[in-house]
């Protein structure tokens, strides 16, 4: 976008995607963070943050998150039809434990409409121009019970 040639900003983003889907994105560009306002126990609607430090307080109460904390998080895979919420974990426990990361969640809530936005005055077809083609076929799953693969394994904790 900045040399103004649209040619190249697709050809970036569809390169960016296929990197993303492949896992050659650092996990570490994953991360979402929110700060944690209330006690998760006075919190009405679950929210991903909220039910994370929850599952790192049963996990170890003295590392948890405390209210004024920010939490960071990162979605991974689970069951077909799980809330947000129910797909959020720690970073550190995905590199130790080697946890798939949920791409189509980053693909579809945190990618997709900005690049929607941002092409739409150029392109007639901005959505199957950017998110359809020989660039998304290969999703990367990881192997069952597989070691760190992928960018995780120049990954330190």
């Amino acid at each position: 976008m900045i040399r103004k040639d649209p040619d190249e900003a697709i050809n970036y983003c569809k390169g960016m995607i296929s990197d993303l889907l492949q896992n050659r994105i650092d996990l570490s560009l994953l991360v979402i963070t929110k700060g944690l306002g209330k006690r998760a126990e006075d919190t009405v609607n679950k929210a991903a943050h909220v039910e994370l430090a929850n599952k790192m307080r049963e996990r170890d109460e003295a590392s948890a998150p405390n209210v004024g904390d920010r939490v960071a998080y990162v979605m991974v895979k689970a069951v077909k039809g799980s809330k947000n919420y129910e797909k959020s974990e720690d970073p550190l426990y995905v590199l130790k434990n080697n946890i798939p990361i949920d791409y189509n969640f980053y693909l579809d809530n945190q990618i997709k409409q900005p690049l929607l936005r941002l092409f739409e005055p150029i392109l007639s077809k901005p959505e199957v121009t950017l998110f359809s083609g020989e660039h998304t076929r290969n999703i990367y799953v990881p192997p069952k019970g597989a070691q760190a693969s992928g960018i995780f394994k120049f990954t330190v904790v």
